[in-house]
């Protein structure tokens, strides 16, 4: 049924005159009347009764105008819901983010973002994401940015320094490395040691360090993530190389420095290199860009 046809059947309905009727429709007179009759030919039913130039509804047209006009508040109230939804999802960023920033990083940029925005502020999506699955999810286009480590080379995503963290030791409390102001790698060494699990990013990179020096500690666990890792140390299953994070001195353990270390935990913006960003996914990346200067710098943080 003709969406036009309808309409212009709603409209006669509430002027009952031709002629005024199709000086609001914009159209002429026999356009309208051609219509009508399309239409009432269609439902094999008359839905005007003729009293010259003006016009009543017949008992047919009585029951069907309720009708038409549900359709066309239907109509208007989806097209409306579209256009929401429409605006929400131009102003949504879908992120990810390692578990490492979950605690401090996070909260603070999404809070300084928004209120860089004002009434603007962004809805975001966020999500955990281990950096692989991250990227393929860049990938697939079911995330705007992903924080996460830059472990190797991506030609296909862009990635925007945004963060360095040293690496320390992580022992529980009373443990007898504590005792020192700071150690070296080596005295790792004959402890237990709690890796990262192998799915993780960072365990490549803890690894990475403790083998190119030569140091391979008893490994007696693995942990998904720092959190975990935390709780294992906390409960005295062994030390681990994380790192630094505020939320350590909540928990019952203690970090120290390594003094032989100079690798550093570095956490990039990745987003796709193929795509054209715009509106507030665009603001997004130039507030980030701002923010750390687009260097790898060390002691550059976002926040």
């Amino acid at each position: 049924m003709n969406l036009n046809h309808l309409h212009d059947f709603q409209v006669l309905a509430e002027i009952r005159h031709y002629t005024q009727a199709a000086r609001k429709l914009s159209i002429t007179q026999p356009a309208l009347t051609n219509a009508i009759n399309a239409l009432e030919e269609e439902l094999g039913a008359p839905l005007f009764i003729h009293e010259g130039r003006k016009v009543e509804l017949s008992p047919c047209g009585e029951v069907f105008l309720p009708h038409v006009n549900q359709i066309f508040s239907e109509l208007k109230l989806g097209i409306s819901r579209v256009e929401n939804l429409k605006k929400q999802q131009e102003n949504t960023i879908r992120l990810s983010y390692i578990d490492l920033l979950e605690m401090d990083f996070i909260p603070a940029l999404a809070r300084s973002f928004s209120e860089a925005e004002g009434e603007r502020a962004p809805h975001f999506e966020m999500r955990h994401a281990t950096t692989g699955e991250a990227l393929r999810l860049l990938r697939q286009d079911a995330l705007d940015f992903a924080f996460c480590l830059n472990i190797r080379e991506e030609p296909d995503l862009a990635f925007l320094p945004v963060q360095e963290r040293d690496f320390v030791l992580l022992a529980p409390e009373g443990h007898p490395l504590l005792e020192k102001e700071t150690v070296t790698l080596k005295d790792l060494e004959p402890y237990p040691f709690i890796h990262y699990s192998r799915d993780s990013g960072m365990r490549s990179l803890t690894e990475g360090i403790l083998q190119g020096r030569g140091v391979l500690p008893e490994k007696v666990s693995e942990a998904y993530n720092e959190m975990d890792i935390i709780g294992l140390v906390s409960y005295g299953k062994g030390i681990s190389l994380v790192p630094e994070m505020p939320v350590l001195q909540y928990f019952a353990v203690g970090a120290r420095k390594i003094e032989d270390l100079e690798e550093r935990c570095s956490v990039c913006l990745a987003f796709r290199a193929d795509r054209e960003l715009a509106g507030t996914r665009k603001r997004f990346l130039d507030f980030c860009r701002e923010a750390c200067g687009g260097e790898r710098g060390k002691d550059k943080e976002l926040l």
